[in-house]
C-alpha cells in the first residue's frame, strides 16, 4: 500500500539522518528539494526564503547533507532499502 511505503520512506529517512548527524537546516533542505514533505520538490530559491537564507547557502546544506548521507557506511543499508521502496512506487505508477 502507498501509504505504508511513504510512512516506511519517513522512517527510514530520519534514521539515516540522525546516523549520518545531519543538521536541521541539511534535513529541511533535503526534504523540501526532494518533496519529501509531500509538497513536491522546491528550488533553491524557493527554500532559501522559507528558511531566511540565501539560494548559495541552501545548496551548500543540500551538498554537505547529501555527502554526509552518502560517506556514513551505517546509512548504506537504510538508503538501500529506501530506494527499493522508491523502484516499487515507481513501478506501480
Amino acid at each position: 500500500d502507498q501509504n505504508t511505503d511513504r510512512i516506511d520512506l519517513q522512517r527510514g529517512l530520519f534514521t539515516a539522518f540522525g546516523l549520518a548527524r545531519i543538521s536541521d537546516r541539511e534535513r529541511d533542505v533535503i526534504i523540501m528539494t526532494f518533496g519529501m514533505n509531500g509538497e513536491g520538490e522546491r528550488q533553491s530559491q524557493e527554500i532559501g526564503p522559507v528558511l531566511g537564507a540565501s539560494p548559495s547557502s541552501i545548496r551548500n546544506s543540500l551538498a554537505n547533507g547529501l555527502r554526509k548521507l552518502r560517506n556514513c557506511e551505517e546509512t548504506q543499508p537504510i538508503l538501500q532499502e529506501l530506494l527499493e521502496v522508491m523502484r516499487r512506487k515507481q513501478a506501480a505508477a
